[in-house]
């Protein structure tokens, strides 16, 4: 993945989520062609399951959370391995996803950009990423700033 270009993002909303609802529980699962040119971004109440492909598990899922003081947070997950990859595999995916994710959370948030200014005060809420791994080096949490910074 290079730099986001919206022509290459492809939308499809997952009913019953349209640009209103739902907030919490609000799923993105997000995708890329073999190329890595296309962004496929599926909205809705669930994860797209079927635009996963379990070969390669190279997607980005997130969810819109709400803390216990009622403040919402996007948590995202990307799968670094659970062992069918090697220590020195998981380390070029790891790194893979660190140099992509800025592009990959642009396109999850221009994507679904008017539920954001239907609900602006997401704008200002913290975006996380959890890369999960059975590699300890390799699976941390990352603040990624707020949707606000992805907005272009």
């Amino acid at each position: 993945m290079t730099e986001f270009n919206p022509n290459q993002l492809h939308i499809k909303f997952i009913p019953p989520a349209s640009t209103i609802h739902p907030i919490e529980g609000r799923k993105y699962t997000l995708t890329h062609s073999k190329a890595q040119t296309d962004l496929f971004l599926s909205i809705g109440y669930i994860y797209d399951y079927a635009a996963i492909d379990l070969q390669f598990r190279d997607e980005i899922v997130a969810d819109w959370k709400r803390t216990a003081r009622s403040h919402f947070f996007l948590h995202g997950k990307v799968f670094i391995s659970s062992g069918e990859f090697e220590r020195q595999q998981a380390k070029v995916r790891c790194y893979n996803f660190h140099k992509t994710m800025s592009q990959a959370l642009q396109g999850m948030i221009q994507g679904d950009h008017s539920f954001l200014l239907n609900h602006s005060y997401l704008l200002d809420c913290p975006i996380y990423i959890s890369y999960q791994s059975v590699y300890p080096e390799y699976q941390h949490f990352v603040y990624y700033g707020t949707p606000n910074f992805f907005i272009k």
